[in-house]
């Protein structure tokens, strides 16, 4: 009997836990949304009007497309790297941020924040950035090498 009651009220506990940190979840949407207006930032609604994103453009560390999604990856107030997946056209993303001196298309399905990129290198026959807090390397096309090379000189 002491067992069950001890288990019951863990479960209690867990399940307090999780309410609080879903309203935790909402409050930083919220203030996400109400963001101070000095600073530049990233405000996308999904195709489907069901999801938003608003984020100030210096906490984004990068927008990567997968067909009619996009990834982003951006550093959320407890200094923690999150990821959201989001219905959005990649043209869309740039028409929002195409006003942006920091979010930079560097591949056809990649935009990154260049205050964030650490090292740019060269493998073979190919560049590709290396980002602050991202553990994978992003793609450089042609094209966008010397733009690149300029704002990070």
């Amino acid at each position: 009997l002491f067992n069950l009651i001890s288990y019951n009220l863990s479960l209690k506990m867990r399940v307090v836990n999780m309410i609080d940190s879903g309203k935790i979840w909402l409050k930083e949407e919220i203030n996400a949304f109400q963001g101070i207006p000095d600073q530049e930032s990233v405000h996308l609604v999904a195709e489907n009007k069901k999801q938003a994103f608003a984020e100030e453009v210096e906490r984004v560390i990068l927008i990567h497309s997968s067909g009619n999604y996009v990834e982003i990856y951006w550093i959320d107030r407890k200094l923690a790297v999150r990821k959201r997946l989001f219905r959005q056209s990649f043209t869309n993303v740039e028409k929002a941020l195409e006003s942006s001196d920091v979010m930079l298309k560097c591949h056809r399905c990649w935009m990154v924040n260049i205050n964030k990129v650490t090292k740019m290198k060269r493998s073979s026959n190919a560049y590709h950035l290396e980002m602050d807090r991202i553990e994978f390397t992003i793609p450089v096309s042609r094209n966008w090498v010397s733009v690149f090379k300029e704002k990070l000189i």
